[in-house]
């Protein structure tokens, strides 16, 4: 599973950089895009209260600004039928 975040990292970080996009939002705890804690990758619902999740590490290496939000735990995407 690393190998893939890592690889997909890498792509988001490419594609970023030949768009010249300037600041990435992650979301809070993501464990590849937060950018203030994240989850242990346990899945025991543990937390690490600093850090960056992979994606996020390697866009701030390449100078990106993150920004991180937090969704209430009762939002969610809802589609009409």
């Amino acid at each position: 599973m690393i190998g893939v975040s890592r690889r997909c990292s890498h792509a988001v970080t490419h594609v970023a950089k030949c768009l010249g996009v300037k600041r990435f939002v992650g979301h809070w705890r993501s464990p590849s895009c937060s950018c203030g804690g994240t989850h242990d990758g346990t899945f025991q619902h543990r937390l690490k209260d600093q850090g960056l999740g992979v994606c996020a590490a390697l866009l701030a290496l390449n100078g990106l600004e993150l920004i991180s939000v937090r969704f209430p735990a009762s939002s969610s995407v809802r589609t009409s039928t």
